[in-house]
């Protein structure tokens, strides 16, 4: 897991990731299931998603750099893989309630009210 998370920001392929477990791809693949309940790719785009909702948070980064520094080989596929895990773009995200705690989810408002930003 410590591996996974201080390498989020580069490609993370399978093999690597079971090398630096000394398993095969197949049996850590397996025995990373058994442990997480999430297969090995769904665990990292987790990890990524949660490490972009911080950077989004933060507000610092423009949403391409958010994307490379999680790890997204492009704003396009970051965009689609966080609409899909969170439900709404990360731009929508970003400029969601202020109400909205690190972490807690995003309740999409009526397209007639506007987010209220700080």
């Amino acid at each position: 897991m410590k591996f996974i998370d201080e390498n989020l920001g580069d490609e993370l392929p399978l093999d690597e990731i079971a090398n630096h477990a000394g398993l095969s791809r197949m049996h850590f693949a397996a025995q990373f299931k058994r442990a997480t309940g999430q297969s090995p790719h769904a665990f990292v785009m987790t990890r990524r998603i949660e490490l972009a909702k911080t950077l989004l948070t933060e507000g610092r980064m423009s949403l391409s750099q958010v994307a490379f520094t999680a790890g997204f080989s492009s704003q396009a596929h970051f965009t689609t893989v966080f609409r899909k895990t969170v439900g709404v773009t990360p731009g929508q995200w970003r400029g969601g309630p202020t109400e909205r705690e690190p972490g807690e989810s995003f309740q999409q408002r009526p397209p007639d009210q506007k987010a209220e930003r700080q």
